[in-house]
Parts: C-alpha cells; structure tokens; sequence
C-alpha cells in the first residue's frame, strides 16, 4: 500500500497500530503507533514497528535521513518471528524503514486532528439471540448484508471519508460473517470471510 502525506492513517489489528504497510517484495510488515505520552505528559508517542516471519537482527530505519538501529521489541520464545521498534522524536519530517516511507502525523502536540473512529462494522448471521448457544429450533437473525439500508458500511465509509480525515481508527470486527450461510433458509447474498 503506498503511502504519502495525503492519505490519512488507518488503524490496524491493535488500539495504536496506524496505516499498516507491506513491502511488495516480502512478508514484511512496516507501520506506525501512537500511544500516550510518556509519564502522563500531554500529547502522544509515536513508535515505528517492524516484523517479519523470521529474523535475526533488526532492520535500521532512517530518521531525516540519518540512519539509526530499531531495537529488538521483545523475545517471541520458541517462534522465529522478529519483531523491532523504534522511537520517532517529535518533529521528525521522514522516515523509512528498508526504502518505503512511514506516514508521520502532521500535526503538533497542540493541534487538533480531524478522527473518525469506526468499527462493529457487521454483516450479522447468527442463529438465535446474543445469550450462549442457540437451541435446534431457534431462528436465524440475518443481517441483509447487500442492500444498503440493511447494512450501511458503505454509506458510513463514504462519510468517514467526506470528513477528510487525518486519522481513521478501526476498533475491529471488520466482518461478523465468517462463513457464507449457504443452506440456511432464505438466506440473502454478501461478503463472508474471517476478517476480523
């Protein structure tokens, strides 16, 4: 996914994970955090990550075009997984980790970012209600995913993005269909699929 200062941050899998990236040629993930501040300062942190399937030593990721070790982040035990971080000092204008640009927020401690905050985007199919495992006559409560009115997501992207966002966060729960409910009675179309 390419990256420049025109598009906003996206959320990936965890809370602070912003705008993840994939270099073409590998398995490599490359992204950017923001958490707190450190010692309850105002404002945020904002960590640079790297991981790969395997690997013994970390990348180097280049602050304003000085080069610099990213740091083991943690051991991961039996797994030969490697994971690597480094801290990003306020005011840096680039970085990149292996060639490939890292979005840094534009904005000061003291600006205020426009953020959309989105998740619980659905496409429900669930046999019976939210309460434990449902019974064999239970009915089916299923979201018609492929009509809009039914479920909105593309209607709530458009406006999300409408608003021109500087950062977008996902909590989760991209789809709720992991399987397609063929067999089930009157079952309308949709996506499906485990996307978390």
């Amino acid at each position: 996914m390419p990256t420049d200062s025109k598009r906003p941050f996206a959320i990936a899998r965890f809370a602070v994970a912003l705008i993840l990236t994939s270099g073409a040629a590998s398995a490599d993930e490359i992204w950017v955090e923001l958490g707190p501040a450190a010692d309850g300062a105002h404002g945020y942190t904002t960590l640079a990550r790297f991981a790969a399937h395997s690997g013994a030593r970390c990348p180097a990721i280049v602050l304003d075009g000085k080069s610099r070790a990213m740091d083991r982040r943690a051991s991961i035990g039996n797994f030969s997984a490697l994971v690597c971080e480094a801290l990003v000092p306020e005011g840096t204008r680039t970085a990149s980790i292996r060639n490939e640009n890292l979005p840094l927020p534009k904005w000061g401690k003291n600006d205020k970012p426009n953020v959309v905050v989105i998740g619980d985007t659905g496409c429900r199919i669930k046999k019976g209600g939210e309460e434990g495992p449902a019974s064999a006559d239970a009915k089916w409560n299923i979201q018609k995913c492929n009509v809009p009115a039914d479920w909105p997501f593309e209607q709530v992207a458009n406006n999300a993005a409408a608003a021109h966002p500087d950062l977008v966060i996902h909590v989760g729960d991209y789809l709720y269909r992991e399987k397609n409910c063929d067999g089930v009675k009157n079952c309308p179309g949709g996506p499906a699929g485990d996307m978390m």
